[in-house]
């Protein structure tokens, strides 16, 4: 079931070329050809070239191992916002920063985040993502990419928009819940009180990693 799944509706990240991979090996195994020291190796080596390779045991055990060569993603293009809410539920992260007035002169002020990180080997789709949001920055490192949108009127008038129109279904829903409930408490300006620092403060606290 997995594989005619994958087959159907392919993967648009670089996953693509390690599930392309998986059905090699998937295959060779069909084939009872890892009951061999040819086809196991075969096999090794397809695993290799997959997501972060092969474990030191399994490097110790197969010194000699050549990786195969990772098929090619030709850069596929977003078609549809449903897709674009699957891959938030999985690397998505809705945040809020909250700096409290300091002074009689200053004021609270509660900042809105949203960002997705990838493997740099994902830049293209990053970049595919901020131009079909049509808002946010990216930036990158040797090994990470990030696209990430902290303007509040893009957040207010594209991010919140959009995940409304398009849900997603898993845990990551529940944060953007949240995070939709603080923006409505800060366009109210109950943000400027005490009480309503608080009440952004426990929901705050429940998003993310302090979701039980």
């Amino acid at each position: 079931m997995v594989i005619p799944f994958f087959k159907a509706h392919s993967l648009l990240s670089q996953k693509w070329s390690d599930f392309v991979l998986f059905e090699k090996a998937v295959y060779l195994i069909k084939q009872r050809a890892h009951l061999t020291t040819h086809g196991l190796t075969n096999i090794i080596s397809i695993k290799a070239s997959m997501n972060k390779g092969l474990s030191d045991k399994l490097v110790a055990q197969f010194p000699d191992i050549s990786l195969v060569e990772r098929p090619v993603l030709i850069n596929k293009r977003i078609i549809n916002g449903n897709w674009l809410a699957g891959f938030t539920d999985g690397e998505g992260f809705f945040y809020i920063r909250i700096k409290e007035a300091s002074s009689a002169k200053s004021i609270n002020r509660v900042s809105f985040f949203f960002s997705i990180n990838q493997s740099i080997r994902d830049s293209d789709l990053i970049y595919d993502i901020s131009k079909f949001l049509n808002c946010g920055t990216i930036s990158s490192n040797i090994k990470y990419i990030q696209f990430r949108v902290t303007k509040f009127e893009d957040v207010e008038t594209k991010i919140i928009p959009f995940f409304k129109n398009y849900p997603m279904h898993g845990i990551k829903q529940l944060n953007y819940l949240d995070f939709c409930k603080i923006m409505e408490l800060v366009q109210s300006k109950v943000h400027m009180t005490t009480e309503g620092m608080n009440e952004i403060k426990t929901i705050k606290e429940g998003m993310n990693f302090g979701r039980t």
